[in-house]
């Protein structure tokens, strides 16, 4: 999942005025795992990334895709002072002023498409584990957020490319099957920049905890990175040994918008995943609609409690109020307890 290079980018950036090159996000990363937040189950896991630093880029995430496509591979990191394009969730433009840390990691999971969800819960997870590990409260605000007290810290983009099983591996009339070839998980987090209202910066978030150990330990940007990094891993390692199901379920402790309430207005209900195994609607070719059509329009604008995950990393509503009418809708794969919804991660925005 990781490049067993350890090669030293070139460039640097300057963070205060003091240029910084990669040899300092190195330094960080050989620091005792304890130091940067990793469980004690996975301290002995050492791994290795080639890591570029610049000074300033669009994005960190279009940077890392070019540097895929010349030829780099899964382990390589993307790092910047600035951003002038920093990417956020459902298209949302993420301010990147100098201060705060910008990543982006490449991997190379080849996982199926219908768990391409997991990848930014896994990353949010583990992150967030590795700041409570350092006496930082971190929660989770699903899918893709960092948050202290109700305000954000930071918020994950994670972005695939997909590849399909070669023909010659198939069955007889059997579709191809597609899974996630690489993936870009890009990460940005307040330091000591700027930040808006709802939002703060680990610098002060420190400077509210006199006895955290982050206090010490997350003393510089550089550490801040190579905590980031080893949490993602943290999060990557944790699900492949306990598997998706108890993951979510720890995933969960960390939730944000767990019993919150929810509307069900059309946006929302356009991002409803009809099966566990696809977000597509499998539905009748000769009437493709009509079911489907006609559920959303008892959920409509009907109220909902967020109840948790799913395995595959979609949220979980149970639907309130009087029930509705299912029947006919099993062959949209609503096949599970009739009252919990399922919703694609791009859907939220609460």
């Amino acid at each position: 999942m990781v490049s067993t290079r350890q090669t030293f980018g070139w460039g640097e950036a300057k963070w205060g005025g003091v240029a910084i090159a990669a040899e300092g996000f190195y330094a960080a990363l050989n620091k005792d795992a304890a130091e940067l937040g990793v469980s004690a189950m996975f301290r002995a896991i050492r791994p290795r990334f080639d890591l570029h630093v610049f000074d300033h880029v669009d994005s960190t995430s279009t940077q890392l895709w070019r540097m895929l496509a010349s030829g780099y591979g899964a382990g390589t990191v993307a790092i910047a002072r600035q951003q002038s394009a920093g990417r956020g969730q459902r298209g949302r433009v993420w301010q990147s002023e100098p201060g705060g840390l910008y990543l982006s990691l490449a991997m190379e999971p080849d996982w199926p498409v219908a768990d391409a969800a997991q990848l930014t819960c896994l990353s949010a997870w583990g992150i967030a584990i590795a700041l409570n590990n350092l006496g930082v409260p971190i929660r989770v605000k699903w899918p893709n957020d960092l948050f202290f007290e109700g305000k954000k810290l930071g918020g994950i983009l994670t972005e695939t490319k997909l590849a399909y099983s070669p023909a010659a591996e198939l069955s007889m009339g059997a579709k191809p099957l597609g899974y996630i070839k690489q993936a870009v998980v890009g990460v940005g987090i307040n330091w000591h920049n700027p930040t808006p209202e709802t939002g703060v910066s680990l610098v002060k978030i420190l400077e509210s905890l006199p006895g955290s150990l982050a206090k010490i330990k997350i003393n510089c940007l550089e550490m801040l990175g190579a905590l980031v990094l080893r949490g993602i891993l943290q999060g990557v390692f944790f699900q492949q040994r306990v598997g998706s199901q108890v993951f979510m379920k720890d995933y969960e402790k960390l939730l944000t918008q767990f019993k919150k309430p929810v509307l069900l207005d059309r946006k929302l209900l356009d991002q409803m995943v009809f099966s566990e195994e696809s977000s597509g609607c499998e539905t009748n070719p000769s009437q493709p609609s009509l079911s489907k059509e006609h559920l959303l329009s008892q959920l409509l604008n009907r109220s909902g409690e967020v109840v948790g995950l799913s395995e595959k990393g979609y949220l979980k509503v149970a639907l309130k109020g009087t029930p509705i009418e299912w029947s006919g809708h099993d062959r949209l794969g609503v096949t599970a307890a009739k009252s919990i919804l399922l919703f694609a991660p791009s859907a939220i925005g609460f």
